[in-house]
């Protein structure tokens, strides 16, 4: 692993340099930041085998394996080697692969080969919330395609009609198969995601968030999704994020301990108004270390020890990038 070493040392050494401390980090998706910047990690070769898989399946309309997977993901809490659950890069590999496969035919023909494939995929397991919420992330991705991810003054005035009819039909199709969809903890990511997008009130959103962390604690992307309605870009602000990451410390410590702290700062800092985030008094970057200590005891992954020696050089924290760097170098 001597490659992976050398280039995170240069990395750091040119984050030193070049940026200034009030660098602005900025993703769309959470921990997704350097990921034109690292070395190929474990978690990337992960999420690629995943996607292909899905791929596959998708694509030969093989609705036994596809449920397999599925449930597998689901049930037995599997992780990626960065910690994340593999059903988070189950679903987005179902987006990835809808975006990949668009231009392969008309839009009339695209929708009708879609309604034959679900409408048939349902009727082979009317009670599995797989197929559900499968429709909810081609209605989703299809929505943003059409929109696209810049600011709201740079959308053009055609694209909002799509835009929201795509994301109604997504909420539509949640609300309607809640009891079974709602079985897999994903369900609560998209209608957290889409409440926001509509403008939905802030206590339904409340609702679905602690529904959500509260069935299933642990399932990240629930945060991750809670994160952006608290960020000062929907109108919220710091000491809520800060309320956030201590309630989810709270309710994952025993097996996790600060990791969630850290996990959910590193979905924070990657909004548009990450920097604020970042440097705001509310976030203890003592918590943030000992989270990623936390986080990089339990998943030793390059992935993540990269993304935290890159949050550590902006805060010039010396001892803590040198101590990572000796974790890069022992591999």
């Amino acid at each position: 692993m001597k490659n992976h070493f050398f280039q995170s040392f240069f990395l750091a050494i040119s984050l030193f340099l070049i940026f200034p401390s009030n660098l602005i980090i900025s993703s769309s998706n959470a921990h997704e930041s350097l990921d034109h910047r690292l070395p190929f990690t474990t978690e990337q070769a992960e999420k690629a085998r995943i996607f292909n898989t899905v791929s596959k399946l998708i694509s030969e309309s093989k609705f036994d394996e596809i449920e397999t997977l599925a449930a597998k993901y689901r049930n037995a809490n599997e992780r990626s080697p960065s910690g994340l659950w593999n059903l988070t890069h189950f679903y987005e590999s179902l987006g990835r692969y809808w975006n990949s496969t668009d231009k392969l035919y008309s839009p009339e023909e695209t929708q009708k080969r879609r309604n034959v494939f679900f409408n048939s995929w349902k009727q082979k397991y009317p009670n599995s919330p797989t197929p559900y919420l499968a429709q909810v992330v081609l209605h989703r991705s299809f929505a943003w395609k059409t929109r696209g991810w810049g600011y709201t003054n740079t959308v053009k005035k055609e694209s909002w009609t799509p835009f929201f009819k795509h994301i109604k039909i997504a909420r539509n199709l949640l609300d309607k198969h809640k009891k079974i969809a709602s079985l897999d903890p994903h369900w609560y990511k998209l209608r957290i995601r889409i409440g926001v997008e509509l403008g939905e009130s802030k206590g339904s959103i409340l609702t679905n968030i602690f529904e959500g962390i509260n069935k299933t604690p642990n399932y990240y992307p629930i945060y991750f999704a809670a994160v952006a309605f608290f960020s000062p870009m929907w109108n919220g602000d710091e000491t809520k994020i800060a309320s956030l990451a201590d309630l989810a410390v709270k309710l994952t410590e025993k097996n996790e301990g600060q990791s969630l702290y850290a996990r959910i700062y590193w979905a924070a800092i990657q909004g548009r108004n990450g920097n604020l985030v970042f440097f705001s008094p509310t976030m203890s970057w003592d918590r943030m270390k000992k989270g990623m200590d936390d986080v990089v005891a339990r998943y030793p992954d390059h992935w993540n020890i990269n993304n935290f020696l890159y949050f550590s050089c902006v805060r010039a924290d010396k001892p803590q990038v040198q101590k990572l760097f000796k974790m890069m170098e022992g591999d």
